[in-house]
């Protein structure tokens, strides 16, 4: 597929180029993000690994490993609020001042 390793340090993330076209793909164990500047390009991806690997299509996300994602025409936006939360919560710090700038 002529997909190559990003960085021979990272084996989850691969790029494939096509002169401007570019598509990323990340791997974490049994999940795929796949990504780039071209959704024709994306798609031909996604249907040559359709030929090798049973996969199931489940479009734009909204979490990814705890990670929030809003897509719109002009940005995508990530936060890791709903997994602050969490943390706040699970160590009684939820109802805590928050601060602008961090304590020494």
């Amino acid at each position: 597929m002529n997909l190559k390793h990003f960085n021979l340090n990272d084996a989850t993330l691969f790029v494939k180029k096509f002169g401007k076209t570019i598509v990323y793909l990340l791997v974490y164990v049994d999940d795929l993000l796949i990504t780039g500047n071209n959704e024709g390009f994306i798609a031909s991806v996604k249907q040559d690994l359709k030929k090798g690997f049973k996969m199931t299509d489940m479009g734009h996300h909204q979490y990814y490993l705890g990670v929030e994602v809003v897509q719109a025409s002009q940005y995508i936006f990530i936060s890791q609020k709903k997994c602050i939360g969490k943390l706040l919560n699970k160590f009684g710090m939820i109802d805590c001042n928050p601060l602008s700038t961090p304590m020494e």
